[in-house]
């Protein structure tokens, strides 16, 4: 893989820089409660439910696009299957664009397999689209339900535009109440050159899976199997005095 020039780089993505000023009228964040069986693979809400909803004024982050991939990696060290990605969004919002775009396309999500700590750029395990609000002053948590089943391995989560949309992932934000995501770390390409980069945070992002059920071996159905037989043959054969 080539190394990422700086003109690739900028080409791939855009970031957005404001100042954040905190409210004055704070608010005090209450967690969502993660299910129970779920399993936590990313979460850098910082405790912010996933119900609040953010000013666009104010806000900054990674700008998503059709050639601008962005998002966390995440290892699972068991079979899983991702029940959750979802992250504080907003599709064509007034600071980095025109906001007549709420009528497109919702942003997507992709989950590429890692290799060597960055984005597999041949490989697409799934591709969702996200829910939209269709709110445009608003950054609200965005999110799809793949149902994706993976085996233990890295990998990544990458949030991106269709067609000719962007959007922004959500790094910071000062209203209703100051906000700044935990840091993890992620990646961003742009797969029209092909390039990748490696960053240290990547925004406002949860990932949650489950266990996903064992697969029986063939043997194990044999085993059961074989018994099953025996018994419905001697059943069959049984003579009647």
């Amino acid at each position: 893989m080539c190394k990422p020039t700086i003109s690739h780089l900028r080409s791939a993505v855009t970031l957005v820089f404001v100042v954040f000023v905190p409210s004055v009228f704070a608010a005090v964040a209450v967690a969502d409660p993660i299910p129970l069986g779920q399993i936590t693979l990313v979460d850098t809400l910082h405790g912010v439910p996933a119900d609040t909803v953010f000013d666009v004024g104010g806000s900054g982050g990674f700008v998503p696009s059709s050639n601008a991939f962005v998002g966390p990696a995440f290892t699972t060290s068991e079979r899983i299957v991702l029940t959750e990605i979802g992250a504080f969004l907003n599709l064509c919002n007034t600071t980095v664009g025109d906001p007549s775009c709420v009528s497109k396309s919702p942003l997507i999500v992709q989950v590429r397999p890692s290799v060597n700590g960055l984005p597999d750029l041949s490989t697409v395990l799934g591709s969702f689209e996200l829910s939209n609000d269709e709110d445009v002053a608003r950054v609200s948590f965005e999110s799809v339900a793949p149902h994706l089943a993976l085996d233990p391995g890295n990998y990544f989560a990458l949030f991106a535009a269709q067609a000719q949309n962007f959007g922004i992932l959500l790094s910071g934000a000062s209203s209703p109440f100051a906000f700044t995501p935990d840091a993890t770390p992620g990646a961003i390409f742009n797969p029209i050159p092909g390039v990748a980069h490696s960053l240290e945070s990547v925004g406002a992002v949860r990932i949650l899976g489950v266990a996903a059920e064992p697969v029986p071996e063939p043997s194990t159905f044999l085993l059961f199997g074989i018994p099953a037989l025996w018994s419905w043959r001697r059943v069959g054969h049984r003579h009647v005095t």
